[in-house]
């Protein structure tokens, strides 16, 4: 899984979400970053087949277009890996 296919993930949810990525800054960086990324796998209870989850980090700017969604989003999380504690969300002002 590539990075470029990760963001991608989390663009097409942006909406859904309840929100959008603001675009490159005064600096020049980039709208969204993957600024880590692993892969792990491990074993699951009654199971004999392991869980292979690919985790990803996402730093960037956004602006709310959703106050309700986003906060739907940051309490109950996204993506299908929520239940092995991805798809969690941390909000910080930008200034």
């Amino acid at each position: 899984m590539t990075a470029e296919y990760q963001e991608a993930w989390l663009l097409e949810r942006a909406e859904a979400c309840g929100f959008r990525l603001v675009g490159a800054d005064t600096a020049g960086s980039r709208a969204l970053a993957v600024t880590r990324r692993d892969v792990r796998q491990f074993e699951r209870r009654g199971s004999a087949k392991p869980v292979t989850i690919a985790v990803a980090q996402f730093d960037g700017v956004l602006d709310v277009i959703d106050a309700d969604a986003l906060r739907s989003a940051l309490t109950t999380g996204v993506g299908p890996a929520k239940a092995y504690g991805c798809g969690l969300l941390t909000l910080a002002p930008l200034h």
